[in-house]
């Protein structure tokens, strides 16, 4: 609850103090959907060549993460921090528990993973953002556009840190969160399948992960096994499970359509 509580009133504070997201009860409202990836709005996001602008867009970028798909990421590290002062202290009965926190995470929480679980997490999400951003920018940064000014009508008017900062944020808002800065009615449709797919993937590294080390008849699959053996387990689950998710050949498909469509933009 403090971590939940803390990061929500934190964002309202930096929110409120830069002043561009309306009032004081716009920017909390704004900290607190932003933060459980509601994507509602009481007033326009800020965006534009001021640096006030930029400043609430990475607020509001590190709440869409912290309140979903950093969380698990997160919430491990506080305890592994918590386990670090704790051990200094001396104070055996609270190290213990953070021990079998630490060790049988999913015994006492449906978002606390293993440590190669979590270490899985935190290598896919930045990479999901990645791929994101560079299908963009192949789309809306670099691509000939259908009305043949040189620059995609979706980005028309913006400096090139104002489409970097753009094409940044909707690569972490598309996939949970669905705040925009730009017209998506101006979306071309490459950048439309890029941010269908993201939809469509949105959460599913944290839900794979929790699949992969779900109870079984009431145990922790991990806690039958020790060392080596629970991560080989585990990694054989993840694939399984992303293997279910993603299908037999979607993810080739997906690729295809969209260099189709990247063709296609590019030609005309």
């Amino acid at each position: 609850p403090i971590y939940w509580i803390l990061c929500q009133f934190v964002g309202w504070m930096l929110l409120a103090i830069a002043g561009d997201c309306g009032g004081v009860w716009d920017a909390l409202f704004l900290a607190v959907s932003a933060w459980h990836n509601a994507g509602l709005l009481t007033h326009n996001l800020p965006f534009g060549n001021d640096n006030t602008s930029a400043f609430s867009l990475i607020i509001v970028m590190i709440l869409i993460l912290g309140g979903n798909t950093c969380f698990p990421l997160a919430l491990r590290m506080l305890v592994r921090l918590q386990h670090a002062v704790l051990g200094y202290g001396q104070d055996k009965r609270a190290t213990h528990v953070l021990d079998l926190l630490l060790e049988h995470p999913r015994t006492c929480y449906t978002h606390l993973f293993p440590y190669h679980a979590t270490r899985w997490l935190a290598l896919v999400t930045p990479l999901l953002v990645v791929v994101q951003f560079l299908a963009l920018c192949l789309a809306d940064y670099w691509a000939e556009p259908a009305n043949g000014v040189g620059i995609s009508r979706i980005m028309v008017g913006l400096t090139m840190w104002d489409r970097v900062w753009a094409t940044y944020f909707q690569s972490i808002s598309t996939r949970t969160a669905g705040f925009s800065v730009l017209n998506l009615a101006l979306l071309s449709p490459t950048s439309g399948l890029v941010f269908i797919v993201c939809m469509w993937i949105s959460v599913s590294p944290v839900v794979v992960v929790m699949r992969s080390t779900k109870r079984r008849n009431g145990i922790i699959a991990e806690e039958l096994l020790d060392g080596n053996c629970a991560e080989e387990h585990d990694r054989g689950q993840l694939s399984s499970q992303l293997a279910t998710f993603m299908s037999e050949n979607s993810a080739a498909l997906l690729v295809l359509l969209f260099l189709i469509l990247l063709g296609e933009e590019y030609s005309r």
